[in-house]
């Protein structure tokens, strides 16, 4: 993951978000991998290539580092 994109603040948001450390990076990587196969299987459904500039996340990202 690189930084600044949808992938590592997810990431971060949810290491944040677990209390005990038990596992808590395996859960986080889970989680961002599950919305990582939602995306692929959108991608596959609709028959459509990965447009980072499409990608809503991004989109609002951007907009709160600018502001």
């Amino acid at each position: 993951m690189t930084a600044g994109t949808w992938e590592n603040e997810m990431y971060l948001r949810k290491y944040q978000g677990y209390t005990h450390d038990n596992g808590r990076h395996k859960k986080v990587v889970i989680a961002v991998a599950r919305q990582r196969v939602s995306i692929l299987w959108a991608m596959l459904r609709d028959g459509r290539l990965y447009e980072k500039e499409c990608n809503p996340r991004e989109k609002a990202a951007e907009k709160v580092q600018a502001a």
